[in-house]
């Protein structure tokens, strides 16, 4: 089963998903592409999300420093691949395309580079296609994770009972030796 974390906690949280403020209005923005998360120092970790694989790493002039994470998951109870985007990095990424990250594992720090960047936040997206937190459909990578780690708390452990033979049933001595044979 897929580990999961939030990049930072839901206290952070500063910008959902769809929001659509008088702000944005203002801006002449639509509804938010991606989740924000302020509150946190210039530099301050952003970690993998999940097990998975750099995907891009880039610079945007809207967003900025930009690292996005492949990672195998499911999407509406089917396997498939998903992509998430960390926005306005503080500087490049120093891990290279192809690089894999465990859960936890650092991939770049906070900041707020970018013309879309009016202070030191994470923004981040969810996709279905490499570099969709962009251009492409996004969807609520908050809510996302915050299911997967829901549902890897609700899922009790499963006991796989062993059909293997108990090891010295299958050698002459049959009393423990790690199925190796008598010596002569």
């Amino acid at each position: 089963m897929t580990q999961w974390m939030l990049p930072f906690p839901d206290k952070m949280l500063a910008d959902p998903f769809g929001s659509h403020s008088a702000a944005r209005k203002k801006m002449g923005l639509g509804p938010h592409r991606g989740v924000d998360w302020n509150g946190m120092k210039k530099g301050a970790a952003l970690k993998a999300v999940a097990d998975g694989t750099i995907s891009a790493n880039y610079w945007s002039d809207v967003l900025g420093w930009v690292t996005e994470l492949k990672v195998k998951a499911t999407w509406k109870g089917k396997p498939t691949t998903i992509y998430f985007m960390y926005c306005h990095l503080d500087k490049k990424s120093p891990l290279a395309v192809g690089t894999k990250v465990a859960c936890g594992d650092v991939v770049g720090g906070a900041g707020t580079s970018g013309s879309a960047s009016s202070g030191i936040h994470l923004h981040f997206t969810l996709s279905l296609t490499s570099k969709g937190g962009a251009m492409g459909q996004v969807f609520d990578a908050h809510a996302y994770i915050s299911r997967r780690i829901k549902e890897s708390k609700e899922t009790p452990a499963v006991v796989v009972a062993s059909t293997a033979p108990n090891r010295c049933e299958v050698c002459p001595c049959k009393n423990g030796c790690a199925n190796e044979t008598t010596p002569k």
